[in-house]
């Protein structure tokens, strides 16, 4: 095997690596997208849920069957985003299980929402 053919073989294996570690940066961007995506839609059903209480406080009109409905929906979105901060932050730090918060550096309680934390992940 000839000095060119082997230089050949390492560019090709450097090139290999390289377009690996892309693909990898590439997917924990669409990740980090995805996570922001959920975060919007969360506050936007928690923002639509608070005007639908106000309204049924204030006797306006009762907005109970929306409320229920809202809640559900804020629900199936915490769980996703958290399913997803789980994924994404895999090998250390921890999530709130109350707002889907990821926390570095766990401490007894979540910095957003004031909920107890649970254990470091591992």
């Amino acid at each position: 095997m000839s000095v060119l053919d082997q230089a050949l073989e390492e560019l090709c294996g450097v090139v290999d690596q390289a377009a690996q570690k892309t693909g990898e940066a590439l997917e924990t961007s669409k990740g980090q997208v995805e996570r922001l995506r959920l975060r919007n839609r969360l506050n936007e059903k928690y923002l639509e849920l608070g005007k639908a209480h106000f309204l049924t406080a204030e006797g306006e009109n009762d907005r109970s069957e929306e409320m229920a409905k809202l809640m559900d929906e804020i629900r199936e979105l915490r769980n996703a985003y958290t399913a997803l901060c789980r994924t994404l932050h895999r090998g250390g730090g921890v999530t709130c299980e109350k707002c889907g918060k990821y926390h570095r550096n766990a401490g007894a309680y979540c910095s957003d929402c004031g909920a107890a934390m649970p254990s470091r992940q591992e």
